[in-house]
């Protein structure tokens, strides 16, 4: 079921998700909040935060194998819809209602679901002003709405695909940030 899915997420996902942990918090120095903890209740969100999960899948797996330095496989936005916050992100092996892998749009507790989670992290970039967190959200969730499906080859050249790096990075720069720059 994996199988297409295991070298480009070996080769870039583990590099493309530290390099956002990395530069996040060298452009962004004022991090108010990083947690990691094993409730999502104990981890407050807000619009644009940031969210990273250590994965029980076997990507995550060799994502974590391949790359030590980081303690995470797998990265979304939070989001604000109908009054409640979620989860945008891309994810293979989780699909939709109709069995198509496209951007997902979960609840907290899905997203930390310990099936799915050993462990989480909430990154908030304070130094992003309330409008461009509301942007990047935003975008990530016209995403959603789009149907996009996941992106299995790993090109962030093209946008009608995303992996989960990916969406969250390119959320970011419709607000007029990139999250991977030095």
């Amino acid at each position: 079921m994996y199988s297409r899915y295991l070298i480009p997420a070996i080769m870039l996902m583990a590099s493309t998700v530290v390099m956002m942990i990395l530069h996040a918090s060298l452009n962004y120095t004022q991090i108010s909040d990083t947690h990691s903890c094993y409730n999502p209740a104990e981890c407050p969100l807000s619009e644009g935060d940031i969210v990273f999960r250590k994965g029980q899948s076997l990507v995550s797996t060799l994502v974590l194998l391949n790359d030590r330095s980081t303690d995470f496989s797998h990265v979304g936005i939070v989001c604000k819809k109908d009054g409640e916050m979620v989860i945008v992100h891309a994810v293979p092996g989780e699909p939709d209602e109709h069995g198509n892998e496209v951007v997902r749009c979960d609840s907290p507790e899905d997203f930390f679901d310990p099936g799915k989670a050993r462990k989480l992290a909430v990154v908030t970039l304070t130094d992003a002003s309330a409008s461009k967190k509301h942007k990047a959200a935003n975008s990530a969730l016209e995403f959603f709405k789009q149907k996009i499906p996941f992106d299995g080859a790993m090109d962030f050249k093209t946008d009608d695909k995303l992996y989960c790096t990916e969406l969250v990075w390119k959320a970011w720069l419709k607000a007029g940030i990139n999250i991977t720059q030095d």
